[in-house]
């Protein structure tokens, strides 16, 4: 902090939310703390009423650091009521920018933050930042470099974050400004997940740039994480049903055709990983035909 500019509220909101994640969250809280950086930040950390020490270990980081990490201890899980994570973390921080990481994910460059603010100012129109990530998966115990799209730092298209289907940008990597956040959140609030959602809107905002350094950790089959619930089948059939639906209403927040188009394949990716067959597929382009969303677009042709 003594390297800090003076200023009333932080440049940089982290956002971190949290379930369940004694055995990682001091090390995701020691990848925000140990940023080097001449700006200040603040640390917003949501947990959604675990039932392990989780909110322990924050209430300890929080005595040690009051003026940076700002805690929202949930009294009852509010994931098991519908009600996602990262919006409420949005509509709180006060930074120009946001910066994006799960408790059980880390960071690993403590000039991360800085080289992702360097981009903003010194890169044009970018209104979202993202770089690779390691993946290490917990029940094997391996790592591997993952989204290491390029060799080098450059501007990307929207249609790669399109065609990502979310697997893009690691969400531990992501940082983007704090524009229009509330308007955002409306076009995603009934999608199963929002970073999807939130990569394509951000983008359609301005630029996007990647950096190739790897500055993250993200663990993938982790107890109770977003893989691991996947493994269920039926958990992946009413994710794949739910982004069709979620796909088809967030596509109407934009009059590009050709956006709306690419989201469009996208959606009948899900739809065809749901039906699983051709005579299926069939039915549900069927039912999407009759939406409002497909009846003037070319994108039938592609369907």
């Amino acid at each position: 902090m003594k390297n800090w500019r003076k200023s009333d509220q932080p440049l940089v909101s982290i956002c971190c939310t949290t379930y369940n994640h004694d055995a990682f969250i001091s090390m995701a809280l020691d990848g925000f703390l140990m940023q080097k950086t001449d700006f200040s930040f603040e640390i917003l950390i949501r947990d959604d009423c675990s039932t392990d020490n989780t909110a322990e270990i924050i209430r300890e980081y929080v005595k040690k650091y009051p003026h940076i990490i700002k805690p929202i201890y949930e009294t009852e899980n509010q994931f098991s009521k519908g009600v996602k994570a990262m919006p409420i973390l949005y509509r709180q921080a006060l930074g120009e920018y946001i910066a994006l990481c799960e408790g059980d994910d880390y960071w690993t460059d403590p000039l991360k933050l800085k080289k992702q603010y360097s981009v903003f100012k010194g890169s044009g129109n970018i209104s979202i930042c993202f770089h690779s990530a390691e993946e290490l998966d917990c029940s094997k115990g391996t790592r591997k470099v993952i989204c290491k799209h390029f060799s080098s730092d450059k501007k990307v298209l929207i249609d790669d974050v399109i065609s990502g289907r979310g697997g893009y940008m690691p969400t531990a990597s992501i940082m983007f400004k704090n524009t229009y956040v509330s308007e955002m959140v409306e076009t995603f609030e009934g999608a199963p997940i929002g970073d999807y959602f939130m990569q394509v809107y951000m983008s359609s905002l301005g630029g996007v740039y990647f950096l190739s350094d790897s500055m993250c950790v993200y663990r993938r089959n982790s107890i109770g994480g977003w893989t691991s619930r996947q493994k269920e089948q039926s958990a992946r059939q009413s994710y794949y049903l739910e982004m069709v639906s979620a796909i088809d209403t967030f596509a109407q927040n934009f009059e590009d055709v050709k956006l709306k188009e690419q989201l469009y394949l996208v959606l009948r990716f899900y739809a065809q990983s749901y039906i699983g067959s051709s005579r299926g597929y069939k039915k549900i382009v069927a039912f999407y035909k009759l939406t409002r969303a497909l009846k003037s677009l070319s994108v039938l042709n592609v369907l």
